[in-house]
């Protein structure tokens, strides 16, 4: 309990907790003081069906992989967009949302493209059991918000 709120101060102001609920600063757009509009914030993971077809099945990895991806972005968004993060976690739904490509080069690509803007988080095995050789898998991306996103992640199909 102490370190989590360490942690938490270290980030935020926790004398004024109201700042999570204003603007965020980088669209200038106010968010009111309610739940209901945390709800917009969301995360993806994205993979490639390269690396799918690399896995050979094996779901057990991807779904791991998956995971590596949303708690990683998830860290990421939390040292370097807190306020976006904690709006998440508020919003009483953790809706997360996977995506596929087809190359692994598209997902670099959409990594490059969002780094900047949202938490991320590229993952890469390390080729210790399914892939012969260390293998860029997953990319998270979030949380983001839809005025965020542009038509490189919105055009995205879901992975079904």
């Amino acid at each position: 309990f102490p370190v989590t709120i360490w942690w938490c101060c270290d980030m935020i102001d926790i004398t004024k907790p109201l700042e999570l609920f204003a603007s965020d600063g980088r669209d200038g757009n106010p968010v009111h003081h309610n739940r209901r509009n945390f709800k917009m914030y969301k995360m993806y993971c994205i993979t490639s069906r390269e690396v799918l077809k690399l896995a050979s099945g094996n779901r057990g990895k991807m779904m791991s992989q998956a995971s590596h991806a949303f708690l990683h972005c998830w860290w990421n968004a939390m040292w370097r967009f807190p306020i976006a993060a904690w709006r998440y976690k508020w919003s009483g739904r953790a809706t997360k949302v996977t995506l596929v490509v087809d190359t692994i080069a598209e997902v670099e690509a959409l990594y490059e493209a969002y780094k900047g803007r949202v938490g991320t988080s590229l993952v890469r095995d390390a080729a210790k059991t399914v892939f012969d050789k260390p293998t860029v898998t997953c990319l998270g991306i979030g949380p983001i918000k839809p005025s965020q996103m542009n038509s490189d992640l919105t055009s995205l199909r879901p992975l079904i």
